[in-house]
């Protein structure tokens, strides 16, 4: 987004790209805290407003396990810049100790949470630290200590694991309020949202693992992904829309999902029955689609589609006084239901506290 022009795609029909450069031209500080996103726009310092089904604000602790603090242990490979040659076949036995370790190797996508200094980077050639607050991968258990996971920035990860493989993909997740018993963890701290996606971002990254499924069947030529339910799919894709008003509940599926897939996780902004131009988190935010011919390694398609979302929802939920010129007339074209959405989608969306059980290892 090298201009103004691109930077406009809440309100335009173009799919997201690669940012080029910073958009910090559009606010005066850095993004909001992730509890400061609040829901009814009344309170926006007030922690409590930042998470649904929760009356009681999370307490910060130390965690014991405060990624800013960790040191990476002693390696005996290179750790010289453009060592991905070295790198790769490293996550490919890490992956392959799977069965000796007992334990399933995943990927999570999720955010960091807000401590001191951010988390670092585990790709060797990257220097910069994973901001608090920001989109990153754990993977879990960690290469360089089963009791830890190991964090990257987003696009980082998408240079080391090549996700045109099924073999990776398939352990990619969005963490939530349906996985996160599978996070080791600290459990109060999972229960109070830490790391939790928001809607926005859970969306965008259950649809881009759907895509990349398509297009690897493509390329490949095998089966792709199986036809989802019809209720399934009316329910994922038109809802928020005005013209949708007869959403079945599928089969298996929770009152408590149910409403939260018709509400928060709506990916359709509609001012009402008349509206010819509803907004649509996919066509605005997604980098690939099934149309598109390839899937090559190494292209940080998703990185920058959570890059894109998350200076979208920090130019929205920022005071009017902490934005620039440039940043108020974005807000400005951007118009109503693209805020209105936008404050929606950057929602956490809160586990069933009544319905959720953790293993007794726990």
């Amino acid at each position: 987004m090298a201009d103004k022009q691109e930077k406009s795609i809440p309100s335009s029909s173009k799919r997201a790209r690669s940012p080029e450069g910073s958009h910090e031209a559009e606010i005066n500080e850095r993004p909001p805290k992730r509890q400061d996103r609040h829901e009814d726009g009344e309170h926006p310092q007030k922690q409590q407003d930042r998470y649904e089904n929760d009356e009681n604000p999370p307490k910060r602790d130390n965690q014991g396990t405060d990624e800013s603090s960790r040191k990476k242990p002693p390696l005996t490979y290179s750790s010289a810049p453009d060592n991905l040659d070295i790198w790769k076949p490293v996550l490919e036995d890490h992956i392959a100790e799977e069965r000796r370790l007992g334990r399933a190797i995943n990927f999570f996508v999720e955010c960091s949470p807000h401590a001191n200094g951010g988390s670092t980077c585990q790709l060797r050639s990257c220097f910069e630290k994973i901001e608090k607050d920001d989109y990153r991968v754990a993977v879990e258990p960690g290469m360089f200590s089963q009791s830890r996971a190991d964090f990257y920035h987003v696009e980082c990860f998408e240079k080391l694991a090549d996700l045109t493989r099924e073999k990776y993909l398939n352990r990619l997740k969005p963490l939530s309020r349906n996985n996160l018993i599978e996070r080791n963890a600290k459990r109060s701290s999972l229960m109070n949202g830490y790391y939790l996606l928001d809607a926005g971002a859970e969306r965008l990254v259950t649809q881009w693992i759907f895509v990349m499924r398509k297009l690897i069947a493509k390329r490949d030529g095998t089966d792709g992904p199986k036809s989802e339910d019809p209720k399934l799919h009316d329910l994922l894709y038109q809802s928020g829309s005005a013209k949708f008003t007869d959403a079945e509940q599928p089969e298996g599926m929770t009152d408590f999902e149910f409403r939260k897939l018709q509400t928060t996780l709506a990916p359709i902004e509609s001012d009402g029955p008349e509206d010819d131009q509803e907004w649509n988190l996919f066509d605005l935010f997604m980098t690939i689609t099934g149309d598109d011919e390839i899937c090559e390694e190494g292209k940080t398609t998703l990185g920058s589609m959570l890059e894109t979302w998350r200076w979208c929802w920090t130019v929205v939920n920022l005071d009017e006084q902490r934005l620039t010129e440039a940043g108020k007339k974005l807000k400005e074209e951007w118009g109503e239901k693209c805020i209105r959405a936008v404050k929606r989608l950057s929602k956490i969306p809160m586990p069933d506290l009544d319905a959720i059980s953790f293993p007794d290892e726990w």
